[in-house]
C-alpha cells in the first residue's frame, strides 16, 4: 500500500537567489537559495534546476530535524524561479566567454599535449587520454603557458585537474599583463604543504589585465607528473562560486 504523502511544511520566503551553471547554456543550473521559513529561521541550501522548469512550479526539499527544529523531517515548499541564462545574467551580470579556448585564438605550450588544456573538452578523458602533463622530476618544475590572443580583463580562472581516482595535486597559478616581460603576479598559490586539490578548481581574484597565464604543478600524490584536463578564463562581475561544478544534484 502506498504511503500517504506528508503534509506540506512551512513556505520558504526568498531573500536572495544565486544561479550559476557550467556553462550558462547547459541544462543543469544550480541555485543557492537563502531566506527564511515560518518563525524567522534563516536557511541556505542548494538545489539543481533545469531551465525548462515552469516559473510557477513548486519544488520540495526534505529538511532534517535540526534544520526545522521539529520531531520529524518535513518537506519545505519552494516557489522555483524560472532558471534561465537570462535570469543568471540579471543576478550576476553577464559572464564573459571562456577566453582560454583555442577557438578564441589562445595558445598553450609546455609539457605534453598542452593543446588539450584549451580544447573545451571537460568530460571525455581517462587514464591515458584527454589531459596535459608536466614532469615533476624536472628542475623547476616546468609550467604550462597559456597565451591569449589579446589582453583581457579577468577575475576568474577555472582548472580541471585529472580526477579519476583519489589522488590530489598542488600547483601555482600566475598571470602576466603582457607577452614580453618577465613580470608575473601570483593569482593562487596552492602549493602549500597539506593542501589536497582535486577536480575543478575555481579561482577568484581581483580583476586585472592578463595576456598570459602560467600554471605550475608542484605535487601529485600518486606519481611524479602533474595532470590538468582544462583551463578556463573569464570575467564575471561578481565572481563565481568556488567549486560549484563539483556539486551533484
Amino acid at each position: 500500500m502506498a504511503r500517504d504523502r506528508p503534509a506540506p511544511g512551512p513556505v520558504f520566503t526568498f531573500t536572495s537567489v544565486s544561479l550559476w551553471s557550467r556553462p550558462l547554456n547547459t541544462m543543469k543550473v544550480f541555485a543557492l537559495l537563502c531566506g527564511t521559513v515560518a518563525g524567522g529561521l534563516g536557511l541556505g541550501f542548494a538545489v539543481g534546476l533545469k531551465p525548462s522548469e515552469r516559473a510557477d512550479q513548486d519544488a520540495e526539499v526534505a529538511l532534517s530535524e535540526a534544520q526545522l527544529g521539529q520531531q520529524s523531517p518535513a518537506p519545505l515548499r519552494l516557489e522555483v524561479p524560472k532558471a534561465t541564462p537570462e535570469l543568471a545574467d540579471q543576478i550576476h551580470g553577464p559572464i564573459s566567454p571562456n577566453y582560454a579556448l583555442a577557438s578564441n585564438g589562445t595558445v598553450a605550450t609546455g609539457g605534453t599535449q598542452p593543446a588539450l588544456l584549451i580544447d573545451g573538452n571537460v568530460t571525455n578523458y581517462d587514464g591515458g587520454n584527454g589531459y596535459a602533463a608536466t614532469d615533476l622530476n624536472q628542475p623547476g618544475p616546468p609550467p604550462f603557458l597559456i597565451q591569449f590572443k589579446q589582453t583581457y580583463t579577468l577575475n576568474v580562472v577555472r582548472i580541471l585537474l585529472w580526477n579519476k581516482d583519489e589522488r590530489f595535486y598542488r600547483y601555482k597559478l600566475e598571470a602576466s599583463p603582457d607577452d614580453t616581460s618577465n613580470t608575473w603576479v601570483m593569482l593562487a598559490d596552492k602549493s602549500v604543504e597539506g593542501l589536497q586539490c582535486r577536480g575543478w578548481q575555481t579561482l577568484n581574484f581581483k580583476p586585472q589585465s592578463v595576456r598570459r597565464l602560467r600554471l605550475t604543478g608542484t605535487y601529485n600524490s600518486a606519481n611524479p607528473q602533474f595532470h590538468a584536463v582544462e583551463v578556463e578564463a573569464y570575467f564575471a562581475p561578481n565572481g563565481m562560486p568556488q567549486r560549484a561544478e563539483e556539486m551533484d544534484f
